[in-house]
């Protein structure tokens, strides 16, 4: 990250629940592609399903200096997304670059809310897919719905974004 006055959030979607050790490469190889770009993480959040804790879990372990918050938030679970917004309000403004292990259909949801009026992003993850965002805002009390804070920095190779509306995810 170029500003220490900007936020960071990774979204990842969780591992392949059926398969408990693809899953781990899965996350594993993911992570690697992460630190890349967030050299550190202050904190981990995911739902309450056993899937996500696996993969918040997995995705810690992976970062040379382990993320000291590893929590379950209500709003990362399916059909929470209107506390979404709350919940990034309230996140703790010490914290530069966030992790939320999500599902196929929250992830999308919380980037489409905080995207400009004009632009619909679309994003489709496979298992252990991931997206990183600067978040253009010094707290994270300052986050708007549609103000457009988010800029992709980078995702991989199996997420696609596209403007438009599509199915849901």
């Amino acid at each position: 990250m170029s500003d220490a006055s900007l936020k960071q959030l990774v979204f990842m979607r969780h591992g392949d629940p059926d398969r408990p050790a693809l899953a781990t490469q899965q996350i594993q190889s993911s992570a690697l592609q992460i630190m890349q770009y967030v050299g550190r993480a202050d904190a981990v959040l995911h739902s309450h399903f056993t899937r996500t804790t696996f993969a918040a879990e997995a995705l810690r372990d992976c970062f040379k200096t382990p993320p000291s918050v590893l929590e379950t938030r209500d709003w990362l679970g399916p059909g929470q997304q209107s506390d979404a917004l709350s919940g990034l309000r309230a996140l703790n403004d010490e914290w530069n670059a966030v992790c939320l292990v999500t599902h196929s259909n929250v992830g999308p949801k919380i980037v489409r809310a905080l995207a400009p009026e004009n632009y619909n992003p679309c994003i489709l993850m496979s298992f252990a897919g991931f997206a990183v965002f600067d978040v253009n805002v010094p707290k994270w009390s300052d986050l708007k719905l549609g103000a457009g804070h988010f800029n992709l920095i980078c995702m991989d190779e199996t997420a696609a974004l596209f403007k438009g509306t599509s199915p849901e995810p």
